[in-house]
């Protein structure tokens, strides 16, 4: 006996028309060429089609889509869409530019531990130790507290779900959108630079060089800014990567690069500025002040110049189309969740959470940096030089600092070469755990001082710093391909890629600061 579809269609219902024009039908595909002519028109009345049925209310959505058996394939197939293009690859150079404004404050103050040790003598021990550990278990909170909130309700139902005054309070303070938490983390990166710049000008008063207790004041201060450049920069970093994730990998590998080549240009400006800002009369220590603070200011204004850059890049075609397929990936879900019965998500199941950090969970994220952070910064920056010309004039720490950022910036762009090979996520921990063996040398050549010329010295370091890099971008861009192309799916992943990322870094930081500690026990 066959069913009459009309008794199942509400008042509310959709008419057939919004069907024909926004969903497939058998043989209902458009000419290629007619495609070509109307796109953009098409694109536009779907995107305001998908606006309506965000405001779509519950009851709605019940009665719009309770329809007859032989009508769903209509209702559950995507739409056919055209591939937007990446113009002149704009997209890719800005998501590498903007990987470079992320990091480049962390690496200002890596960069910088001579200044540090040079202004403030004997007030804090250790403080190359300190400052990376204190900027990384800042990203790791920062990281783990965004994990939770990657929880939140997707797009259609933050639309369309009515909320009490309070609730849509709370919903504007954790649930902010990624074009919120990336502007809030640059803004705070910037101020935070912007006030080591003025404790820096503060200390060239003569008073301030009479008071110890004041100037200790002040480098705690700095160093507080350093702990607050991490939780802004945790946030960035994970804001950038998960959605970069909405896009193919090359994107990823972009984000990654741009990280790595900060490190080279915060090394090589460090090693410019040491060559051109020099005064007579003065020591090398006020020199190193000098361009310290030249350093510092740059990458404030770097911040800023990013936030310009990151609206420009919201704005892109490319970007246009990957949010609009977003909400009808989010759109989709919905639906098939009402068809199924399922009721609304408000959030990332658990099952779905544990699945994505088992799925990602390899030795790769934590080891690739737990293995480079041992020795890097402190243990590299201790490296004693052979040549009588590094010693006197402290070009040593400045110059293997310089190696390592570079060929680290070198390793993350290898991927991008055509001809380099791409192990797979299952076999990467292979190259991983071999470059455990440059813990030991480094140790070796730093502590017993072997007569090792310097440019051998060099070498060490840049192959260390290389197979740093390949290792660290290969997991990054190999990894969202290991989850579904749920778009919560692939957020909560470049979340949790960037949490393994800074978990290394920590543990690595942490090794090292007990190591060197234990090494200067008092006997």
């Amino acid at each position: 006996m066959s069913r009459n579809p009309s008794r199942h269609t509400s008042p509310n219902s959709r008419p057939s028309s919004y069907i024909k024009s926004n969903y497939l039908t058998p043989g209902s595909e458009r000419d290629s060429g007619s495609e070509d002519e109307s796109s953009s028109q098409e694109e536009e009345a779907t995107y305001e089609d998908d606006e309506n049925l965000l405001k779509t209310q519950d009851g709605d959505l019940d009665a719009s889509f309770t329809r007859d058996e032989k009508h769903l394939p209509k209702l559950i197939s995507s739409p056919k869409k055209k591939t937007v293009r990446d113009n002149y690859h704009s997209a890719y150079i800005l998501f590498f530019l903007l990987g470079i404004g992320a990091i480049i404050p962390s690496q200002v103050f890596l960069i910088t531990v001579d200044f540090f040790r040079d202004t403030f003598p004997g007030h804090i021990n250790y403080i190359e130790y300190i400052l990376p550990f204190g900027n990384n278990a800042a990203q790791v909170i920062s990281i783990m507290i965004m994990l939770l909130l990657c929880r939140k309700p997707g797009y259609i139902y933050r639309q369309s779900l009515q909320l009490s005054s309070f609730s849509e309070l709370a919903g504007r303070v954790f649930y902010w959108s990624t074009f919120d938490r990336v502007i809030i983390s640059w803004v705070t990166n910037f101020l935070s630079l912007f006030t080591v710049c003025c404790m820096m000008v503060t200390l060239t008063s003569e008073y301030i060089g009479e008071l110890s207790d004041l100037k200790e004041a002040i480098l705690w201060i700095m160093v507080a800014c350093n702990c607050i450049c991490g939780l802004a920069s945790g946030w960035l970093i994970a804001s950038l990567f998960s959605f970069a994730a909405l896009f193919p990998w090359e994107y990823t590998q972009s984000v990654m690069g741009g990280m790595g080549m900060a490190g080279a240009l915060v090394a090589i400006a460090r090693i410019a500025i040491k060559l051109l800002v020099i005064f007579p009369g003065q020591t090398m220590e006020y020199d190193s002040f000098i361009g310290s603070l030249i350093l510092f200011g740059v990458c404030c204004l770097v911040q800023f110049v990013c936030m310009l850059l990151f609206m420009v890049l919201i704005r892109r075609p490319i970007t246009r189309y990957y949010q609009k397929r977003q909400i009808r990936l989010e759109r989709q879900e919905l639906i098939n969740a009402s068809l199924n019965g399922e009721g609304h998500h408000t959030h990332l199941p658990n099952s779905t959470m544990l699945s994505v950090v088992r799925r990602l969970l390899s030795p790769g994220f934590v080891l690739t940096f737990v293995i480079t952070f041992v020795v890097m910064p402190g243990v590299l920056s201790d490296i004693s030089a052979m040549s009588y010309a590094l010693k006197e004039s402290k070009w040593m720490t400045i110059i293997t600092l310089a190696v390592f950022s570079i060929s680290d910036c070198l390793g993350r762009m290898l991927p991008g070469w055509k001809r380099t090979i791409i192990m797979s996520h299952s076999h990467l921990w292979i190259p991983i755990l071999l470059r455990a063996a440059f813990i030991p040398i480094i140790v070796l050549i730093t502590y017993r001082q072997y007569a090792l010329l310097d440019v051998w010295v060099f070498i060490i370091v840049f192959f260390f710093g290389l197979s740093h890099g390949y290792c660290a971008a290969v997991d990054m861009m190999v990894a969202p391909g290991l989850v579904a192309q749920s778009k919560r799916e692939r957020e909560y992943a470049g979340v949790t890629m960037t949490l393994f990322l800074n978990a290394g870094l920590l543990v690595g930081s942490s090794f090292a600061m007990i190591f060197v500690m234990i090494k200067y026990l008092p006997t």
